[in-house]
Order: structure tokens, then C-alpha cells, then sequence
């Protein structure tokens, strides 16, 4: 029997993993009311002044780590999340400005953006210190992290469209190296947050609209992240689990019961997309017989004779 080798253009990036058995230290100390006092002068200047982003990072790196979890949402991814997200799409969206304006985009070059893009890299940092700290904490309840819950999914997805939508718009229809480093960062966070809900984010019932939310964003991050396989896979198996250990409250609400079957559509079409549309590096079969064994193991009535043609192809 003829072999077939299906090979899919897409960067693999070894560091954005999933790691069932990562251990993370807890490195919490007590809060004291002098801490408080300097924080919040911290935050007072954060949207009032042009050094906005070194505020942040003495935030970040200062302050959360000895942050009281009880304290975490109110006194500081309250204040820095949407600060972050606000700056990234306001960088993203004068890059785009840019290469839509024809005055502009004809004496463009690689380094055009260099700018911005590290501007964004640096505030990707943040982002990854507040994520790594949330990921050493246990079983936490998504009232502690509402904000990073909230503003986190939209960056990556931001970043990823516009990766995606704007390439060709770029001189030599080729992202910039420093925009190519962007899209590794941000899909190394997203291994970091689904980690974090992986493991230790605690849903209960009166939580059934963040977890609405979540069960959206992580379908809309996976769907946005098909250039970068392991990222997507890590997605869709968050998703998977979090339906899972949520059966419960979602068997109970209509809506959260659609988003689930869109998303398991959405499984299958990101599948055939990849197979029909990259064929420069090679899938692993597994990666798909491991989003057929999800499909099936939730029991959803969906056709898949496509992906096994696909999967007896590569067999």
C-alpha cells in the first residue's frame, strides 16, 4: 500500500509543552498594610503617566509575588490585566493602520515595526510573570482571577489573527523575525494558561457564566492557533477536560451546551483545514486520533468518516 506523508508549514516551538507533572513552588509570603500602601501608589500613576509600562513591570515583579490570593483579583490583575490588553491592541492596531494606508505601506521594510513589536514583546513578559504566578497557586476559583480570565484569551487571539490575516501585507509578504518571536511568546503563554486551568482552576455552579466564557475563548484560540500545532492541540484537550469536569453544570444550560457542540465542530474542521491546506510538514496521525478519542469519549453525534480516511491515509 501506497504510504501518504502529510507535511503541514508550521513552526514547532520546543518550549510550549504540556506537562501533566510540572511542579511549581508557592512562593506567597504575608501581606502587610506598607505593601498595600506602596501598591497603590504604584496604581495611581499606571494610566496617568508615559511610564506606564515600567509601573507595570515593578507591579508584576515586585508585587505579585507576595500577593495574598484573597488580594490577588482586587489589588492587582484588576488593575494590570486590562492595562496590558489595552496597550497590545492599541500596538496591533497602529501596525494594521499602517500597512492599510498605501501612502505608507509602499516605503515600508522589515524593521518598519520594530518599535512596536518589541513595545509588545516586553508587555508579553508581564503577561507570562502573571501567569506563571497564577499557575503555582491550587484550586483557584475563577472570582480570583476574573480579570486574567477575562483579558488574557483576546490578546492571544488579537496577536494570532493578526499573524495570520496580515502577512501579506507585509514587506516580502514575510512576518518580521520580531513578530514571528511575538507569536512563539504568546503561544508559550497559552500552554502556561491552559496549565494553570489544566490543573488548578476550581468551576462550581454559580460560575457557569465564566465558564461559558472560557469554553468560547479556548475554542477561539485554538481556531486562531492552526499554524502552530501544539498550541492547538493543547487547547482543544483543555477544552475537552474542562467539559468533562464541568458535565454537570453544562447539561443544565442550553447555551454552554451549544458553544460545546460548536467548538466539537470546530475540532473537525480544524482538522480538515490542516490536511487540506498545509501539506509541507508532517502530522503526527496521533494528533488526530487523539481529537477523534476526545469526540468520541464526550459522545457527540458528529460524522467523523472524513478523519478516518485521514487517519487510515497516514496509517
Amino acid at each position: 500500500m501506497h504510504r501518504r506523508v502529510i507535511r503541514l508549514s508550521i513552526i514547532i516551538d520546543s518550549r510550549v509543552t504540556m506537562d501533566d507533572n510540572d511542579d511549581f513552588n508557592d512562593v506567597t509570603v504575608p501581606y502587610n498594610s506598607q505593601w498595600h500602601v506602596s501598591l497603590n501608589k504604584l496604581i495611581e500613576t499606571l494610566n496617568v503617566t508615559e511610564k506606564g509600562q515600567e509601573t507595570v513591570k515593578k507591579i508584576v515583579t515586585e508585587y505579585l509575588p507576595t500577593c495574598p490570593i484573597n488580594l490577588l483579583e482586587e489589588n492587582i490583575l484588576r488593575k494590570t490585566c486590562p492595562y496590558l490588553k489595552r496597550i497590545i491592541y492599541e500596538l496591533i492596531d497602529e501596525i494594521e493602520a499602517n500597512l492599510e494606508d498605501p501612502e505608507i505601506a509602499g516605503h515600508l521594510v522589515p524593521t518598519s515595526f520594530d518599535s512596536q513589536l518589541i513595545e509588545c514583546k516586553n508587555l508579553l513578559t508581564r503577561w507570562e510573570d502573571i501567569l506563571k504566578h497564577v499557575a503555582n497557586l491550587e484550586e483557584v476559583k475563577p472570582s480570583d482571577v476574573v480579570s486574567l480570565l477575562e483579558h488574557f484569551p483576546g490578546i492571544v487571539i488579537k496577536i494570532c489573527l493578526h499573524c495570520k490575516e496580515k502577512r501579506s501585507s507585509y514587506p516580502n509578504h514575510s512576518l518580521p523575525l520580531l513578530l514571528q518571536d511575538i507569536y512563539r511568546d504568546t503561544c508559550s503563554n497559552v500552554k502556561i494558561f491552559c496549565g494553570f486551568i489544566y490543573k488548578s482552576l476550581y468551576i462550581q455552579s454559580e460560575d457557569s457564566t465564566l465558564l461559558k466564557n472560557l469554553i468560547k475563548d479556548l475554542g477561539d484560540i485554538a481556531s486562531t492557533t492552526t499554524y502552530f500545532v501544539t498550541t492547538m492541540i493543547q487547547s482543544w484537550k483543555t477544552f475537552g477536560k474542562l467539559v468533562w469536569e464541568s458535565s454537570a453544570i453544562i447539561k443544565d444550560d442550553g447555551e454552554i451546551r451549544g458553544l460545546v457542540t460548536s467548538n466539537f465542530k470546530n475540532i473537525t474542521s480544524n482538522i480538515i483545514w490542516i490536511y487540506e491546506n498545509m501539506t509541507h510538514i508532517l502530522i503526527c496521525p496521533q494528533h488526530l486520533d487523539n481529537f477523534v478519542i476526545y469526540c468520541f469519549f464526550f459522545k457527540h453525534p458528529l460524522d467523523f468518516s472524513y478523519i478516518l480516511i485521514m487517519l487510515i491515509n497516514n496509517l
